[in-house]
């Protein structure tokens, strides 16, 4: 059984500056330790986190040029830094902006946890 905590409990929207330097800095204080959560910037839903120093983003939306002819995505960094947290971001926002999410759009991180017995 897992919980599920708010991480972005902000009145940010997720392109503004402060949604931005939020959603960053969050991840980068998560990636200090292993973790997952479940990243929402409506229509679109991802995984991120972070195992052993390997910072990820996981996207099961078709993603290609091509409508209906695409797969997910899984990225993976290759170290546990800011630099790579930002590259993984800049990902992001720019597929929220391509997936259709409005610039008004708010964000949530709900990281999940295992409830202890």
């Amino acid at each position: 059984i897992f919980d599920f905590s708010e991480e972005l409990p902000f009145a940010h929207t997720v392109f503004s500056l402060e949604g931005r330097q939020k959603l960053h800095g969050k991840l980068c204080h998560l990636g200090s330790e292993n973790f997952v959560a479940v990243f929402t910037s409506d229509p679109l839903v991802l995984t991120i986190g972070c195992k052993d120093g390997k910072p990820f983003i996981i996207d099961t939306h078709p993603v290609t040029l091509a409508p209906g002819q695409g797969n997910g995505v899984i990225l993976i960094g290759k170290q546990n830094t800011n630099e790579v947290w930002m590259s993984l971001c800049d990902w992001l926002w720019k597929r929220l902006q391509n997936g259709g999410v409005m610039p008004d759009t708010c964000q949530s991180l709900a990281v999940m946890t295992r409830r202890s017995a």
